[in-house]
């Protein structure tokens, strides 16, 4: 006789529930091109900023290459 299995269950997450509706809305036909300067970190921090500068335009973000290396 084999024995039962007990099969964890996701837990509830305080009612988490995914919106349908975006938070921000953009222009679908402005956009934002953004170029990063200087090494891996200040990438991060120069796409960060051009997100937010698209946010507060309402204007598409065009995400531009990351270069990793030397």
């Amino acid at each position: 006789m084999q024995e039962k299995v007990e099969i964890p269950v996701c837990p509830d997450f305080g009612g988490f529930k995914l919106s349908k509706t975006p938070k921000y809305s953009f222009s679908s036909d402005k956009y934002l091109g953004h170029w990063l300067t200087h090494g891996p970190n200040n990438q991060i921090v120069d796409f960060r900023s051009g997100l937010f500068a698209s946010i507060a335009m309402k204007r598409a973000l065009l995400p531009p290459l990351f270069y990793f290396g030397l």
